[in-house]
């Protein structure tokens, strides 16, 4: 239960940090909150690549990961929580 109820927490906190997303009314925002839950990925694995069409929204907690564009990594970014859109 802890672990849903922080993972909850994240993901409702991640969405109000977004300058966009922060403007949603509160039940828009229980709604995308409720449709959301943990996942985990392996070391290198493509969570999204350029070109791909979806409607993912990923919060990302304590990881890095690597920017790359046309082959040539661009930017290496460390962050606490993070989100991630794949739109």
């Amino acid at each position: 239960m802890f672990a849903v109820f922080s993972a909850r927490t994240l993901i409702r906190q991640a969405i109000l940090d977004n300058d966009f997303l922060q403007k949603l009314e509160d039940s828009q925002l229980r709604e995308i909150v409720d449709c959301m839950y943990p996942v985990t990925f392996q070391k290198d694995s493509i969570i999204i690549k350029e070109g791909d069409v979806g409607s993912i929204l990923y919060v990302l907690q304590g990881a890095s990961s690597q920017l790359v564009v046309y082959g040539d990594e661009t930017a290496r970014v460390a962050y606490k929580q993070h989100l991630v859109d794949r739109a």
